[in-house]
């Protein structure tokens, strides 16, 4: 289906009005036309301006997954690489509401996997693979909030073959989330989220 045009874009004067005011709040926050220009030709930087719009317009949708514990691993580590289950919570069947939190503390620019761990089980948010892979089922392309790249489900840890830990993870590619394991003793960062059952 085409999409629509908008009733901006026939509008000259308005358009730009509009591109006087986004001139007006770059070099207001201390930006130069450099940072116009780059604004003008990054397509990237207007998909996230587009994001941060739409986003604050639209009611938030709450992914709400449905739980079988007797389902087995859609990716089953054991069988695929010869992988470990070094450890694995209790899942509880029936409906979760997924919330994806802050790692990190204003101010921090990573943490390491030991602390990662640690703030998970302090925050209640150790979700495990099973709620990945059924996350990954209804919601493949549900687009996550601005800034949000990976969400680490750390209630299920995986042993590698070479002994280094790793944990299952969402990570969002701009059209789709994928199912990956990494490495437990990597850095996180500002774009890493933990998953937790929302109350």
């Amino acid at each position: 289906m085409p999409m629509e045009k908008s009733a901006l874009l026939s509008g000259g004067g308005k358009m730009w009005e509009l591109y006087q005011l986004i001139i007006n709040a770059v070099l207001e926050r201390g930006g130069s036309d450099e940072d116009v220009e780059r604004f003008r030709k990054d397509r990237r930087l207007i998909g996230k301006f587009a994001d941060l719009i739409v986003s604050s317009t639209k009611p938030t949708i709450v992914p709400t997954i449905i739980i079988d514990p007797a389902k087995p691993f859609v990716r089953e580590m054991a069988r695929e690489s010869g992988w470990k289950l070094k450890k694995e919570i209790v899942y509880e069947p029936g409906a979760v509401k997924l919330d994806f939190i802050e790692l990190l503390y204003p101010g921090e620019q990573a943490v390491n996997g030991t602390e990662m761990a640690r703030r998970a089980d302090e925050l209640c948010a150790v979700l495990g693979q099973k709620h990945a892979e059924a996350f990954m089922t209804q919601y493949e392309c549900w687009a996550p909030p601005v800034g949000v790249l990976y969400a680490t489900f750390p209630g299920t840890v995986w042993e590698g073959k070479s002994g280094y830990l790793y944990v299952p993870c969402l990570g969002w590619d701009g059209r789709r989330w994928h199912l990956s394991f990494r490495w437990l003793d990597r850095q996180w960062h500002s774009n890493d989220r933990l998953s937790r059952s929302r109350k």
